[in-house]
């Protein structure tokens, strides 16, 4: 126990924790509050005294670098004017190297609310990143390059379409032979279905039935590309890969 022990503690008026009375008063009946009730057990327990004193300046203590001192009721600490501070003293770094605080009863932040704005949902927010003038030139580049492509495509000699009309001016087989020569037998229907396995129009032909080079694929070839994906319907020359 501190039977016969007297403190002196430093108060500060800070609702809830000390509440100061307006009435006419005296000495500790002029204060209510959390810290009261914490004080007052604490006297019951340990059976001292105490008396409450208020800082001259009414501050909390802080550094003053201009006086390189401090002030409020840190200050009373450190000069030994008061034994114990009966407030919720906030703790830092630079009040922990001159007096010794208790362990705390409450932990506290400090929350910034603000109005939240009104939002709505746009289903074109992936456009947001660019501005308009940056998508119609992407749109306007896509069509441009998707004609090269198309051109390059269709002229190349080592291309789809290129390469079935080159088949058919080279190919020594009968039918091509009549239909380069202006003959043509009316027992067959079509060059694409030959009496011969060695024709090399239908060997080309047989190779696969995608159609690479018309506008419509060639757009879509180009335009997959603007997405990071790619077609299994590439081109076959040289010059239309070059353009994906």
């Amino acid at each position: 126990t501190l039977k016969g022990s007297k403190f002196i503690c430093g108060i500060l008026p800070i609702k809830p924790f000390i509440i100061e009375t307006s009435g006419p008063c005296e000495g500790k009946s002029c204060y209510t509050g959390y810290m009261i009730d914490l004080i007052e057990r604490l006297k019951i327990d340990l059976q001292f005294e105490y008396e409450f004193v208020q800082p001259h300046d009414r501050k909390w203590g802080s550094y003053n670098s201009s006086v390189q001192d401090w002030t409020g009721l840190v200050r009373q600490l450190v000069y030994n004017e008061i034994d114990i501070a009966a407030v919720p003293l906030s703790v830092n770094s630079g009040r922990e190297h001159i007096i010794d605080f208790s362990f705390p009863f409450m932990d506290s932040s400090n929350t910034a609310v603000m109005r939240a704005s009104k939002s709505t949902q746009n289903r074109f927010f992936f456009l947001l990143p660019f501005e308009n003038k940056v998508w119609f030139s992407v749109i306007i580049m896509n069509f441009i390059v998707t004609f090269f492509f198309y051109l390059a495509n269709k002229t190349s000699p080592y291309g789809r379409s290129a390469s079935y009309v080159h088949a058919l001016m080279s190919c020594t087989c009968k039918e091509c032979l009549k239909h380069r020569s202006g003959q043509k037998d009316p027992n067959l229907k079509t060059l694409a279905r030959p009496l011969t396995r060695k024709c090399l129009f239908t060997k080309g032909s047989a190779k696969d039935g995608r159609n690479g080079t018309n506008f419509y694929n060639s757009f879509w070839i180009v335009s997959s590309g603007l997405f990071g994906k790619t077609r299994g319907d590439s081109p076959d020359s040289l010059s239309g890969a070059a353009y994906t």
